[in-house]
């Protein structure tokens, strides 16, 4: 053990080193603690009294265990040590981050004949540190495998961070990083217009901050970038960008064959003579209406866009029309006949679905027949009319043909009852004087008989005639 009363010289300062909030004590080169503050009780949770005596290698933890002594390796050496963070032990086995100043103690020859060491709590803000770390490390491993790409530059547009989906994106490396701008890997057409913003909004300014332009990947591909920007601040001013960015060139193609698409449907669908084509979203509302018809109901199409009900409608066609948007939203395809003011439309309800079979909207395409509506009304009409006069006209038929065969009769009765007469008076003549008749006599009394009996012929056949109108046609 070292000499102890060369320890003694320091009492002088034991009052102020008590007062210290930090952990004050002293050990020798064996490792022997020697003095022990009111901060070291606090800190470590060991008295004085407790510890004095002992060598300090029970507040090691063993996996540091071999520190101690290159500590007082550096002291024997002259060396000091100052803010040397390391762990330690309190008395119930928790650890305790702290921070070390270690200085040498001299004897009266100033030979160095121990160490005294202030230790001060850093256990709160170390472990702020770790879980900084950990959320800087898990942040950075978020941003590293979001899909879209992250890049940060500086005021002069320099790039300074970029995460791993941005290196991708334009098929770099992260050494390509250290020297390149943001204008770099852009289409020269864009060149320019991104470091105007970027000089407008470093200044403050006000500028789109979603943007697309054509990017140029390493190996010469374009592709088309989708870009949203926001200010990097530090201490309230603004220290650069920070930039996401989105490869949309499938997109963008696709959208522009659908907007090709849409061109040539939508001048077909206007130039339809007198139709009207329309596709209505789920929420039953008109996204897309085009077709000559509009024009014959002074509709015009913008008013109606984004709009539930078709102008032109009473309230049972609107009801109509509801029912028959559900059942084609539900699968159904369906043609019906709406009246729209005062015209006729033949209207197709069509399903439209999308790539998940799922239908989220209908087409409808409405055609319009009011003149073929009318004339079937007309031709319903004259039907109806002419009805009308062939039953009024076979009731006088009727009538005329009962009076016909009323006066049949009436006739034949009446022209009967003379032709027997004359009949029987001929046959008188023939069987009682034939013998005074000469041959002038007896031809015309043959005659006579001759007519008479043509003369009930005719009136048979009158009366077969007047029953005609009482048999089917045959």
């Amino acid at each position: 053990m070292q000499d102890t009363n060369n320890f003694n010289n320091l009492a002088f300062y034991e009052s102020i080193i008590n007062s210290s909030d930090d952990a004050i004590y002293s050990i020798d080169f064996d490792g022997t603690i020697i003095t022990w503050n009111k901060g070291a009780e606090e800190l470590f949770n060991y008295t004085a009294d407790s510890v004095i005596g002992k060598n300090i290698i029970f507040l090691l933890p063993k996996v540091i265990i071999h520190e101690e002594e290159i500590i007082l390796n550096r002291i024997k050496a002259g060396e000091h040590i100052r803010h040397y963070e390391t762990k330690r032990l309190r008395s119930d086995g928790t650890i305790v981050y702290v921070s070390l100043t270690i200085s040498v103690v001299k004897n009266k020859k100033g030979e160095i004949i121990g160490a005294s060491k202030i230790a001060r709590d850093i256990t709160d803000a170390k472990i702020a540190e770790q879980l900084l770390v950990k959320a800087e490390s898990n942040y950075k491993r978020l941003v590293d495998n979001i899909l879209d790409g992250l890049m940060i530059d500086d005021i002069n547009g320099k790039i300074i961070y970029a995460n791993n989906q941005f290196l991708k994106l334009f098929g770099l490396i992260s050494n390509d990083l250290n020297n390149i701008i943001l204008e770099d890997y852009i289409a020269p057409e864009y060149k320019q217009i991104l470091r105007d913003r970027h000089d407008r909004r470093i200044a403050g300014d006000d500028v789109p901050d979603t943007f697309e332009y054509l990017g140029i990947k390493k190996d010469g591909e374009k592709r088309w970038m989708e870009v949203r920007v926001s200010k990097v601040y530090d201490d309230g001013q603004i220290v650069g960008t920070q930039s996401v960015i989105r490869d949309i060139t499938e997109q963008k193609v696709a959208n522009e064959k659908i907007i090709i698409s849409e061109k040539i449907y939508k001048t077909i669908a206007a130039n339809l003579p007198d139709a009207i084509v329309t596709i209505i979203n789920k929420e039953r509302k008109y996204v897309l209406i085009e077709g000559e018809g509009l024009i014959n109901l002074g509709l015009d199409k913008n008013r109606l866009l984004n709009k539930p009900k078709f102008e032109g409608l009473t309230l049972a066609a609107e009801m109509e029309v509801e029912e028959l948007r559900n059942r084609a939203f539900n699968g159904e395809n369906l043609t019906e006949i709406v009246k729209a003011k005062d015209l006729y439309y033949n209207v197709r309800y069509l399903p439209i679905k999308d790539e998940d079979g799922m239908i989220n909207s209908v087409m409808t395409i409405s055609l319009d027949i009011t003149d073929i509506k009318r004339a079937e009304i007309g031709i319903k009409e004259h039907n109806e009319s002419l009805e009308k006069k062939v039953k009024e006209r076979t009731l006088k038929l009727e009538a005329a043909i009962n009076e016909i065969e009323s006066f049949s009769y009436s006739v034949s009765h009446d022209l009967r009852a003379p032709l027997r007469i004359i009949n029987g008076y001929a046959d008188i003549l023939q069987k009682d004087y034939k013998e005074n008749l000469d041959d002038e006599g007896k031809r015309f009394l043959e005659s006579i008989k001759n007519n008479t009996g043509r003369m009930g012929i005719l009136i048979d056949e009158l009366l077969n005639l007047a029953r005609l109108g009482r048999k089917e046609m045959s």
